[in-house]
């Protein structure tokens, strides 16, 4: 639970303090609504569930990489262990997940 923590607040100062994670103005900083999941050691996923944005962050590489598209809202985020997956749920056009 204290990696979780640890990682977790990692995370947040990272998002905070990059210039990085505010260059990119489709992904505005919304740290009320943002859900922050432990991927692994080095990565995390951060659920933005008001703009409908899933973002990988990478803490090795200081890297963000989106893992959702305007097109379909997210529906659900869940990161699954063993085997490591990061299980995202969208609907789609056509009232389908």
């Amino acid at each position: 639970m204290k990696r979780l923590a640890y990682w977790c607040s990692i995370v947040l100062v990272t998002v905070l303090f990059s210039n990085y994670a505010y260059a990119d103005e489709s992904l505005p900083p919304s740290l009320g609504s943002t859900d922050i999941l432990s991927a692994d050691d080095h990565a995390a996923v951060l659920v933005d569930r008001t703009a409908g944005k899933v973002l990988l962050a990478d803490l090795q590489a200081n890297k963000f990489t989106s893992l959702s598209d305007d097109a379909s809202p997210v529906l659900d985020v869940e990161v699954v262990k063993q085997p490591e997956k990061i299980v995202l749920l969208k609907k789609t056009n056509r009232n389908t997940i």
